[in-house]
């Protein structure tokens, strides 16, 4: 599904292991999927569209994205943000989404930003990392083999952004 004014909402510790294909930024920019609560798992999830993707992660929730992202029919790489200041984990390699031209946002520019626990080298795909202004987002490993990451950052040039790398926890 795309469009502007939709938006998928996961709560209470669900797995969907039906293919969902989502892209634009949701209802009211606030993301087309959004993780209020829990620990939620998309075990096939992808994107339709080609003008980017949002997903919102609530503070205090996980959500579980454990293998690649998959491009649905007539789609094909573009940006992707996560807004939240959530914990998604990214397992997959997200390099047929996200190539060199695009850009993996983590934040929105205003509050918090996500926890974005790292499974796979490419895991953002072969795009830029682009910490958004005021985020204070982390990148850390989901497990103890920490992953090497090769991807381009960008820094918003604020002084009130604040990024942590980190092992697992």
């Amino acid at each position: 599904a795309a469009g502007g004014g939709l938006q998928l909402q996961l709560t209470n510790d669900i797995v969907v292991t039906n293919p969902l294909r989502l892209g634009s930024s949701g209802f009211a920019e606030d993301g087309i999927l959004k993780n209020v609560s829990g620990n939620n798992t998309v075990t096939d999830f992808g994107l339709s569209g080609l003008g980017g993707t949002r997903i919102h992660v609530v503070g205090g929730s996980i959500l579980n994205l454990p293998n690649a992202f998959a491009v649905g029919p007539g789609s094909g790489a573009q940006n992707f943000r996560v807004i939240g200041s959530g914990t998604v984990f990214l397992g997959g390699d997200n390099s047929a989404v996200l190539q060199p031209a695009n850009i993996f946002l983590l934040g929105l520019g205003s509050g918090a930003g996500p926890t974005v626990k790292v499974g796979h080298e490419m895991a953002f795909g072969l795009g830029s990392i682009s910490f958004q202004p005021q985020s204070a987002s982390t990148i850390q490993s989901s497990d103890v083999v920490s992953p090497t990451l090769a991807n381009e950052l960008i820094f918003a040039s604020t002084p009130f952004n604040q990024v942590t790398f980190g092992s697992a926890v």
